[in-house]
């Protein structure tokens, strides 16, 4: 998904990625539903940025299944709406910043990290870092997350949920069990 303020057309405009939270519902992904992640991209849309939501592996229009937790199929997916965004900007007679933002939430919020060092590692030519916004990633899975999972710092219901989850998503990826 992307959408662009309503401006003069000769404004050059900043451009965000917003990494939406942990979603595992293939319909409510911005792109195909009016979700509070839709919301996200038109709310930085509406601070004058261009903006861009990338469907995660499996979720909205995206291919496969869900790659929950695996950063490298993330970050591509987010590059890849980045240069879609691009296209579009380009097609819509749009100037877009070569600086970009990264914001994102929970499963967003641990992926920006990678999604920042690609682009400053020139990942893509056409974009460089401008800033990170990464809240409430789960950045150290095994150290803080698990330990949290089971020892009642996390809701029974939600750990079930996050761990059948990644662990699905994982033994897809690394073949953690038969």
């Amino acid at each position: 998904m992307a959408a662009f303020p309503r401006t003069e057309r000769e404004v050059e405009l900043l451009l965000t990625v917003y990494l939406h939270g942990t979603n595992p519902v293939r319909g409510m992904a911005a792109s195909v539903a009016d979700t509070p992640d839709r919301a996200g991209v038109l709310l930085f849309a509406g601070t004058v940025q261009a903006a861009t939501a990338p469907d995660y592996s499996g979720l909205g229009i995206g291919f496969g299944h869900p790659e929950y937790m695996l950063a490298e199929p993330t970050v591509r997916n987010s590059l890849d709406s980045l240069s879609a965004t691009r296209s579009i900007a380009e097609r819509e007679g749009r100037e877009l910043s070569k600086a970009v933002n990264v914001a994102g939430f929970s499963q967003g919020g641990q992926v920006s990290m990678p999604l920042g060092k690609a682009l400053q590692d020139g990942t893509d030519p056409r974009s460089t870092l401008h800033a990170i916004g990464a809240v409430a990633g789960p950045h150290d899975i095994f150290a803080t997350e698990l330990p949290a999972a089971f020892d009642g710092r996390v809701d029974p219901r939600e750990g079930v949920f996050y761990l059948g989850y990644f662990v699905t998503a994982w033994n897809r990826a690394y073949h953690l069990y038969d």
